[in-house]
């Protein structure tokens, strides 16, 4: 591939619907990142992690897995990531308010930690602030094959 041209996203196997959806949840995850920033001025949030500016790599990462049977093991600054493997702008501001019905930890974490115990059949792994770096990635021993592990 010669990555010294512009590509066509129908040359990376990404269809006009996909490209939209990308966009669409890009543009989600700056939007609620700048609301959530608004509330906690207004003492309204009380704690606000922000992910602006890494929307187009947290999206698209999600979009090169095969979300049925790879694993994503997302740090609690991505949100696009977040969004793009289906939580909803409701579900990251119920955690921003502690909410008890906020899907992630019913509101007794800080908010960010991106799991849920309703999906039991998507691939997640519930994280601590610091799971990227303390992951290593499986031996192929261990691995199935044609499965993938991100750790943001």
């Amino acid at each position: 591939m010669d990555f010294d041209r512009n590509l066509h996203h129908g040359e990376l196997g990404l269809t006009d619907a996909q490209m939209v959806e990308m966009y669409r949840l890009m543009l989600t995850a700056r939007r609620v990142d700048d609301r959530m920033f608004a509330l906690q001025r207004q003492g309204r949030a009380p704690f606000v992690v922000g992910s602006s500016g890494h929307e187009a790599v947290q999206v698209a990462s999600v979009f090169a897995l095969d979300r049925a049977k790879d694993w994503v093991l997302p740090y609690y600054r991505d949100m696009g990531v977040g969004l793009a493997w289906g939580f909803s702008p409701e579900d990251i501001f119920l955690g921003a308010f502690a909410k008890k019905s906020d899907p992630m930890s019913g509101g007794r974490q800080l908010p960010g930690h991106w799991s849920s115990p309703a999906w039991p059949t998507r691939h997640r792994e519930r994280p601590s602030s610091s799971s990227g770096w303390a992951t290593s990635p499986p031996t192929p021993t261990r691995r199935p094959a044609g499965r993938c592990s991100i750790a943001h």
